[in-house]
């Protein structure tokens, strides 16, 4: 090898790394006289360490074409990862031309490829369409070389375009990457939608686990209480009985208190109002008198009737 051979670095002999792994991997499958488990093991190590120096080469070829794109005005460094770049030959409509795309987990980008004279080539912006809003059709034509991508959400007419790739392997890995993208998108979404739905009460498991106590009232406790006491709001509050002929005089309770609870006026101190003697209709456990509890502070002395 001639000098400029022993001073390329170690990253820029990745290739020459994956033609290695290769020749080994030959190697070790002809190799007689072999455990075939031993060999088995051999051959899926040397798989994975190819596999892994292609990748880190791919990876850096899409760095370098991604820094080449010129004249766009969407910033790529929020796309996501760039799963993939080729060229393709685009028909869209009656048009047809070629085209650099690269598929980023966010965004499918076109662009025009363009060479430049004694440097790297670069690629002109022409437009892009996020992932979310684009459709796949993993074959199209006959040729076996072309698949389609769509989108769902149409501003304007052709806006569906039939990719025709170089090589079937090509081919091949973009439908699986725009797959993938699709489905991991797909579950994204749904789980996205679950949780809204149990955050408003309406999914699987309700926001809030209500679980029982002693302290909750059952619709029998409360019958019970109606049926017992009378019904009282949280607005209203506790009278007693007086005698009619004489309002200032405070008058005795027309009947003993319930012995099976405390009486409401008991619960509520000394604060006592006045109502005619008149007892309330048998049949009716419903206090017919109820004073707001905005109007307590103003009603503290005995009201007199005319």
């Amino acid at each position: 090898m001639d000098l400029s051979s022993y001073l390329l670095k170690p990253v820029q002999r990745m290739s020459k790394y994956a033609l290695l792994l290769s020749d080994i991997m030959k190697e070790v499958a002809g190799a007689p006289g072999e455990e075939l488990s031993a060999q088995e093991a051999e051959l899926n190590a040397l798989q994975d360490a190819t596999n892994m120096v292609k990748f880190q080469l791919r990876h850096g070829n899409d760095l370098l074409a991604m820094d080449a794109i010129r004249d766009c005005d969407v910033n790529l460094k929020e796309q996501g990862q760039l799963i993939r770049q080729d060229e393709f030959t685009v028909c869209s409509g009656r048009r047809k031309c070629q085209r650099h795309i690269f598929l980023f987990e966010e965004l499918v980008l076109f662009s025009k490829p363009k060479k430049v004279e004694g440097g790297l080539d670069v690629f002109i912006y022409k437009h892009s369409f996020k992932t979310a809003d684009v459709g796949l059709t993993e074959s199209s034509g006959d040729d076996g070389l072309s698949f389609e991508i769509w989108f769902r959400r149409r501003t304007r007419k052709n806006q569906t375009f039939v990719l025709q790739a170089a090589s079937a392997e090509v081919k091949l890995a973009w439908t699986n990457g725009v797959a993938r993208i699709l489905w991991t998108q797909a579950n994204r979404n749904k789980e996205m939608r679950l949780k809204e739905m149990v955050s408003m009460g309406v999914g699987n498991k309700p926001f809030l686990d209500i679980q029982p106590s002693d302290a909750a009232i059952s619709d029998r406790a409360v019958h019970y209480i109606m049926k017992s006491r009378g019904a009282r709001t949280r607005a209203s509050i506790a009278v007693s009985v007086f005698d009619h002929s004489d309002p200032f005089k405070r008058g005795a309770l027309t009947s003993d208190p319930p012995t099976s609870g405390p009486s409401s006026s008991g619960l509520l101190g000394p604060l006592n109002l006045h109502m005619y003697s008149q007892p309330p209709p048998e049949d009716s456990f419903i206090i017919t008198s109820c004073i707001e509890e905005d109007e307590t502070e103003t009603s503290s002395q005995p009201s007199m009737s005319t």
